[in-house]
């Protein structure tokens, strides 16, 4: 019973980091269902760059565009912000065969991932395959720009407990 809530499917938009999304151990481990993201969209390409939080200590502080997670518009058909506007996009987090085409013709979920890799009986290759093989995007159900997009993301993870203090006494212990 445990292993069909681990693959449950998250139906709301959750907040979350450019920068989690990228830098999770393994695609199996990627968040498996909606999300909603916080960034500038990127002036000649279709991806959501990473924003820097200022509340947070100089220590734990990354420069903006530092991240930049690859969204898809092939189903959406609202309107598109200027190119070099902060967003939000709200979306499907997928992954994407890189040894297909390259493109995001095939894809899965995080969630088939970690199904395969329970009924495999060489779960180490598999990993590894994994591993190598797939890169996370965002399919795009809508885009908004933002004013005041820093303080949203600031918002969003006080309210999942990851409040600015947090860093400060972590960066004071390291």
């Amino acid at each position: 019973m445990a292993e069909v809530k681990y693959l449950q499917y998250c139906n709301f938009y959750k907040p979350i980091l450019v920068e989690e999304m990228l830098l999770v151990d393994h695609p199996s481990l990627l968040h498996n269902g909606k999300c909603s993201a916080i960034g500038e969209l990127a002036c000649d390409e279709d991806k959501l760059l990473s924003l820097m939080v200022p509340y947070f200590p100089e220590s734990v502080q990354l420069e903006d565009g530092i991240f930049a997670i690859d969204i898809s518009f092939r189903n959406y058909r609202g309107r598109i912000p200027r190119r070099g506007a902060h967003v939000e996009v709200c979306g499907t987090v997928m992954l994407y065969d890189t040894q297909s085409s390259g493109e995001m013709d095939s894809t899965t979920t995080s969630g088939f991932l970690r199904e395969q890799l329970m009924e495999t009986d060489d779960v180490a290759k598999l990993f590894q395959e994994m591993h190598v093989k797939y890169k996370p995007f965002i399919e795009v159900e809508f885009i908004n720009q933002v004013a005041n997009a820093r303080q949203l993301i600031a918002c969003n993870l006080r309210m999942r407990g990851l409040q600015p203090s947090v860093f400060a006494e972590a960066a004071e212990t390291s």
